[in-house]
């Protein structure tokens, strides 16, 4: 049976086994590929190499600076502070003070014009690439340093390559400022190289599909996280003594501030206002240290423990609402507008009432309200809020909601069906690529 499989080189800042949401695609989306037929050109300036059940090559270094700075100063200090949300976007921050601007401002352009910055080429990689003797180049690209090693293993060893946008960064990134100019033409330099290597593409929503294939003239298959369940969970939705709210997953990208006004507005809601109410958060270590005090003010939020893969499913279960949130904020709009959450198909899969908040008009809340699969709130602050919460607590809506989710994951997200949509993607690449040459 491996024969039916081709050989993939991935090249990407994550490997399979970390808890990103771009580690967890790659891992669910891989997982039914032979690992003797998957390499990974893992590029990280973290200086230690994973360990992962595929064959991993580290690549740690920029060819021109060592990543060894020091935290002693206050000023570098302030500036990773103040780093935007989206790299190469400067005010799309949390912190609005003139000091903050100024501060984002810097650090845009420092870590801007050091994405410029190749990564060292050690020839040790040849080796590794002409051992493994891969079929094609998989990348999810996302930076000027990876997408210009893609390009230069792509010609060297005369390989196709299949993109994978997760988000919309080459519209984004390094864009609308003129002193960005100089990372932003050689992000699409590259990124024109590189699709001249390629001749078909996955993305992350089919919303994302269409623009792409009218900008690029290519093919472009939807492809989002997958998830290896067969059947719907059918346990009471109203088990827990408490209503429980819960949120998984990263409170980046100004996610948090939209999150916490939910909170504050189902306790003020006429539905909740007098029930025993309980609101989770399961996110990273990192953005539990950067986020909780936000809450301090909620005593019914709780930050629980990181929930390892195995675990997450139940753990969604063992709420009465699972809670997906986007920013309002213009500039972050502009990054995810085009993405669907990893997360979404693990919560449809969970068969839990969703509750999606964010702005209309982004692939993710329009993805579930188009379907019919959630509670939409396209503004917290509009006059529908409290009659969308106080729906929720209707047992006849949350079933006809949780049926809808449950035939999109079968049709969109079970892994099996993801599996031979991606060998089919590679199967072409192949055959079109060997049809040119």
């Amino acid at each position: 049976m491996d024969n039916d499989f081709c050989k993939i080189l991935i090249i990407s800042n994550s490997i399979p086994n970390d808890d990103n949401a771009t580690s967890i695609t790659l891992k669910n989306m891989f997982s039914g590929w032979p690992a003797g037929k998957v390499a990974i050109v893992y590029t990280s300036l973290d200086n230690n190499t994973p360990q992962s059940i595929y064959r991993v090559f580290h690549i740690s270094e920029l060819k021109y600076m060592k990543n060894k700075t020091s935290d002693s100063d206050g000023l570098l200090r302030g500036l990773r502070s103040s780093k935007s949300e989206v790299k190469g976007v400067s005010g799309a921050a949390a912190d609005k003070s003139l000091k903050g601007n100024i501060l984002n401002y810097l650090h845009t352009l420092a870590s801007s014009y050091k994405a410029l910055l190749p990564y060292r080429y050690d020839k040790a990689l040849d080796q590794f690439i002409s051992e493994f003797k891969p079929g094609i180049i998989y990348s999810p690209l996302g930076s000027i340093a990876i997408t210009d090693i893609v390009y230069k293993l792509s010609v060297k060893y005369n390989l196709p390559v299949v993109p994978h946008f997760m988000d919309d960064w080459p519209h984004t990134i390094y864009e609308g400022d003129p002193l960005l100019i100089m990372p932003r033409l050689k992000k699409k330099h590259l990124l024109n190289k590189v699709f001249r290597q390629s001749e078909v593409g996955i993305v992350i929503s089919e919303k994302m599909g269409i623009e792409y294939r009218s900008e690029y003239h290519k093919e472009f298959f939807a492809l989002m996280n997958c998830v290896d369940i067969k059947e719907p969970h059918k346990s009471d939705l109203h088990e827990n003594q408490k209503i429980i709210f819960s949120y998984f997953g990263g409170l980046h990208l100004l996610r948090w501030q939209t999150l916490l006004q939910f909170f504050r507005a189902v306790k003020n809601s006429k539905a909740y206002a007098s029930q025993n109410l309980g609101f989770r958060i399961y996110t990273s270590d990192a953005d539990r240290a950067k986020y909780e005090r936000q809450f301090g003010q909620i005593a019914e939020v709780v930050f629980c423990e990181r929930v390892s893969q195995e675990e997450l499913i139940g753990k969604m279960r063992s709420s009465n609402y699972l809670i997906h949130v986007e920013a309002f904020d213009e500039k972050i709009k502009k990054y995810t507008r085009l993405s669907i959450s990893t997360k979404i198909p693990e919560y449809l899969a969970a068969q839990r009432p969703i509750i999606a908040i964010g702005p209309r008009d982004i692939a993710s809340i329009e993805y579930l309200r188009d379907n019919n699969c959630a509670y939409v709130i396209a503004d917290l602050n509009g006059p529908d809020v409290s009659a969308i919460i106080e729906n929720s607590s209707s047992e006849d809506s949350n079933k006809r909601l949780l049926a809808n989710a449950w035939q999109l994951f079968l049709k969109n997200h079970e892994k099996e069906t993801q599996h031979k949509l991606l060998n089919y993607v590679f199967q072409k690449s192949l055959d079109k690529s060997q049809k040119i040459r």
